[in-house]
């Protein structure tokens, strides 16, 4: 099989394009009521014109598929969302940056920064999608895309 002929550009856009698949579920993370089956919803509405984002009639509310290269994969959303606000509670992470063991107290004392920073940021503006995990991914896929563009030969 030859990978340099496959492109990815439409997958990567409906994954982390401006309304894909991470904003979307950011937007529900943000949302009091935001749930799973809302987040398939909108997807499904906002990219019905995709060759990549399946909707089949036999899916469950909370399932969708994408058609990647390789096939199609249907993926189960069921906790995407609260996966998505899962976080360390500020008070252990302040307890494991008192540890004695300098490797351990110095990697949470970074986590612990970046938190109260993005805390911060979120009072200044309306940045409550900020602090997602598929938002940190989003940021090391655009950090990875840097890398390989800039290898590339």
């Amino acid at each position: 099989f030859d990978c340099s002929t496959v492109n990815n550009s439409e997958i990567i856009n409906l994954v982390e394009g401006r309304m894909g698949l991470i904003s979307i579920i950011n937007e529900e993370c943000v949302r009091p009521s935001g749930n799973s089956s809302s987040f398939v919803y909108k997807a499904k509405m906002i990219h019905k014109d995709s060759n990549h984002l399946v909707s089949e009639k036999l899916h469950r509310p909370w399932e969708f598929g994408v058609k990647h290269f390789a096939g199609l994969v249907t993926y189960d959303a069921t906790d995407f969302i609260e996966r998505n606000t899962d976080q360390l509670p500020l008070d252990l992470l302040e307890c494991v940056t008192k540890c004695t063991n300098s490797i351990i107290s110095t990697q949470f004392d970074t986590l612990l920064t970046e938190r109260q920073t993005l805390m911060q940021s979120t009072r200044r503006k309306q940045g409550a999608m900020s602090m997602t995990i598929c938002s940190k991914f989003r940021k090391r896929l655009a950090g990875l895309i840097e890398h390989i563009a800039a290898t590339k030969t």
